[in-house]
């Protein structure tokens, strides 16, 4: 088994059988909360609205943390097509069903949504959706979906176009803004 170029109808017939292994992962509160305190949450010390976030008591979960759990990190590489070598998230979305549990197992399953062949030396965009259970309760947490963006891996002879249509701006102003400082550390 070798890979092969990435410009080979081959690979990209490779690539579409390829089964994106399933995975399991486990969240402990202390992730949770490593999470929220990454992303800034937790500066203000005496802001009980962040600290749901950051401390034991009442602890939520960030909705954000759903796109770093079961996530299939350079599944386009390791799918031994040729594919993926220069390649970089382009799109990333999620839906929830259920609310993000502070800790438990989960189980992940992604499937390839589409390819798009962008051209010979323009590259290619991969999409994939991966849903998203809780493994106690078997419930759908979250479905998400993002796009994979390959440079260089394109005129492999798979679909044209343009992918899926940029988000319309909303007419709208926003329900509600929330501005966090970046932490000086």
């Amino acid at each position: 088994f070798f890979p092969l170029m990435a410009t080979d109808y081959a690979s990209y017939q490779r690539l579409l059988d390829y089964r994106i292994p399933d995975i399991e992962h486990t969240r402990s509160v202390r992730d949770t909360i490593l999470y929220a305190l990454g992303v800034g949450l937790g500066a203000d010390p005496v802001d009980r609205k962040q600290l749901r976030y950051v401390y034991e008591k009442d602890l939520l979960a960030l909705p954000t943390m759903i796109v770093a759990i079961c996530s299939p990190h350079a599944w386009v590489a390791k799918s031994g097509t040729g594919f993926g070598a220069k390649s970089v998230t382009s799109d990333q979305s999620f839906k929830l069903h259920k609310p993000v549990p502070v800790q438990g197992e989960f189980h992940g399953k992604a499937r390839l949504a589409s390819a798009i062949d962008k051209g010979p030396g323009k590259g290619a965009l991969f999409t994939v959706v991966r849903e998203l259970y809780n493994k106690s309760t078997g419930d759908l947490v979250a479905t998400l979906e993002a796009t994979t963006f390959c440079r260089g891996d394109g005129g492999f002879g798979g679909p044209t176009g343009r992918g899926k249509a940029p988000h319309a701006l909303p007419a709208s102003k926003p329900q509600f803004v929330c501005d966090l400082a970046t932490l000086p550390q």
